[in-house]
């Protein structure tokens, strides 16, 4: 799969390609451009695509098809077979779609049998017509995924990923067969528990009661990938919704630390966020530090982009900074699974409870309560040591961008 790792390769295989013997521009290039040569234009879209600006790399990386596409390093194949996977996916985060997705198919079109990038251009391309809204595409793409790549975590997260669009079209026999699939063989307990809870969640949505029994009592639960007791509270730096950052130090002297994954999107975080805004309230008010961090992809999840993250907190009341790990590493510190997960600490930054806020979940019609949360925050602000026995969250897996799936996913 496509990491970060792997990004680095690819430029310095583009800045290879670049000591080519430069070339101006034709004629009619456009006025403010005319100067750039080939390297040039190359090493503009390297630096604006290693900086994180995605619009205008993908501007870069499309002048160079446009302006030199006639030229031997481009109608041969060495330049597309670099660039058109590196173009696609700067089109996709810039939230150009459609563009990735001709981007992305004209490298499948073009070089079938490049293995070494043909597993991140399935996959970004499969999010590419999610974006698009053509579902019916995206599932097929990600099925001519799974079928080349099985066996991996990245092939079982991109299961998942077709479950929820066979959801989407209605097909849910299906959905729930390739959930089971990954519940049986996924390659990490976490990736098998997420898929038995993805299952639940959707017999839950759609009252299947004999499907919700089957997911709930056949068989036991793993939860061994939950964090250990008595782990250190991990650091964090990370942007607040107007921008401030906030950091663990910030709440130094605080007798308790909580530190909430939730989202924007997710059923399971909507279905508690109005009691959870009240009750971080409360204990707020007792000396509580809190904060709530978003993980999620947000390009392949536009609704838990930052600017929603506003829109959110305006709209539950939430009183405690509501931070966004666009890199997802300090999910990975965290060993966040799901939205929401609650990782509690104590005075010494202690972990002593990682677990569910109640009993309560979407259509169970059990009261939201936060009953084990309460008893857990009691426990740390009376002196008292919390009980073991830890029930885990319930909700949707963190959606981790393609490639970036922590350890934990993958065994």
């Amino acid at each position: 799969m496509f990491s970060r790792a792997a990004i680095p390769c690819i430029l310095v295989a583009l800045l290879c390609a670049a000591t080519a013997p430069a070339q101006s521009r034709t004629a009619d290039a456009s006025p403010q451009l005319t100067a750039d040569t080939l390297p040039q234009l190359l090493q503009r879209a390297v630096t604006e695509f290693g900086g994180g600006r995605f619009a205008p790399a993908a501007d870069a990386f499309g002048a160079i098809e446009r302006d030199f596409g006639r030229e031997p390093q481009w109608t041969g194949g060495t330049l597309p077979r670099k660039v058109l996977p590196l173009r696609g996916y700067a089109e996709l985060r810039a939230g150009r779609s459609s563009d990735a997705s001709r981007s992305f198919d004209e490298f499948l079109q073009r070089f079938p049998d490049e293995a070494g990038q043909r597993s991140f251009v399935l996959y970004a391309s499969a999010l590419a017509l999610m974006g698009e809204g053509r579902n019916d595409d995206a599932e097929k793409r990600f099925a001519e995924f799974i079928a080349d790549f099985g066996g991996t975590a990245q092939a079982a997260l991109a299961q998942g990923q077709r479950a929820e669009l066979l959801f989407k079209l209605g097909r849910d026999a299906e959905g729930h067969t390739v959930l089971a699939d990954v519940a049986a063989n996924a390659p990490s307990s976490l990736l098998r528990t997420q898929a038995r809870l993805r299952a639940l969640q959707r017999a839950i949505e759609v009252s299947d009661a004999p499907r919700t029994r089957e997911l709930l009592l056949g068989s036991p639960w793993a939860v061994d990938t939950m964090p250990e007791l008595g782990m250190q509270a991990p650091d964090f730096n990370l942007p607040d919704t107007d921008g401030k950052r906030v950091s663990l130090s910030d709440f130094e002297g605080a007798p308790a630390l909580l530190v909430m994954f939730i989202c924007n999107h997710c059923p399971y975080v909507k279905h508690v966020r109005h009691t959870l805004a009240k009750l971080c309230r409360e204990y707020q008010e007792r000396g509580v530090a809190i904060v709530g961090i978003n993980a999620n992809d947000a390009t392949a999840y536009p609704d838990d982009g930052p600017e929603n993250m506003k829109k959110e907190k305006r709209a539950t009341g939430y009183t405690f900074p509501y931070l966004y790990d666009e890199h997802q590493k300090i999910a990975k510190a965290y060993r966040a699974a799901c939205t929401p997960d609650f990782f509690l600490f104590d005075r010494d930054r202690t972990l002593v409870y990682r677990g569910q806020m109640d009993d309560s979940r979407p259509g169970n019609n059990v009261p939201v309560t936060g009953r084990d949360l309460r008893a857990a925050l009691d426990a740390v602000l009376a002196g008292k040591p919390v009980p073991e026995d830890q029930r885990p969250s319930m909700g949707c897996n963190i959606k981790w961008k393609a490639g970036n799936a922590p350890d934990y996913f993958g065994g």
